[in-house]
């Protein structure tokens, strides 16, 4: 019996007030609700819920069993809301390398909006002009601009000799430039 559960389907049996009700809406028979939650008395050693053939009541240690359920269950859904949250949020160092002159006139510029999207986020970047093995020096990632590499380098080609810029429309509007869009005419 998994203890989680049993005391998520007590709490649903309770506020239904019918093991038939949580039954229909888990999509199982009655009986496996009226056993699951007979283990979980046998398991207590306590008869949490009062029965007859028209309504369930709460025992006094229901009642009590009840008010931690739903203390220990909100406070599982806010631990993994927490993770699900963190996880959603990106954060933690990267370490990039970067040829000098690229770095500096075309991710630079790139940088700056990425680090006010991302604050938590830890940006380390090497600007050089070296080959750098990513294993060895603890990078994430290392930008090369070349028409050869070395056939033992692992690599994925992110673009060709033709430059193509690309902007979100809302950049555009944050960065427009006089005479060019959104001008006050």
């Amino acid at each position: 019996m998994d203890r989680l559960d049993a005391m998520q389907l007590f709490v649903r049996v309770t506020e239904l007030g019918s093991f038939s009700a949580v039954a229909q809406q888990m999509g199982v028979a009655r009986s496996v609700v009226t056993r699951q939650i007979a283990a979980l008395e046998a398991h207590l050693g306590a008869k949490l819920l009062a029965r007859s053939t028209r309504r369930l009541s709460l025992t006094s240690a229901g009642t009590a069993y009840l008010e931690k359920c739903r203390v220990i269950l909100n406070l599982v859904e806010a631990a993994e809301t927490g993770i699900a949250e963190e996880r959603q949020t990106p954060r933690g160092p990267i370490r990039v390398g970067a040829p000098l002159s690229y770095g500096l006139k075309r991710l630079s510029p790139l940088l700056l909006d990425f680090a006010e999207h991302y604050p938590e986020v830890t940006l380390d970047i090497d600007y050089n002009d070296r080959r750098v093995n990513l294993i060895e020096e603890g990078m994430d990632l290392a930008i090369r601009v070349t028409a050869k590499l070395d056939p033992a380098t692992v690599a994925r080609r992110i673009g060709t000799s033709r430059l193509i810029a690309v902007a979100s429309p809302d950049y555009l509007a944050r960065h427009a430039r006089a005479g060019q869009g959104n001008s006050p005419d």
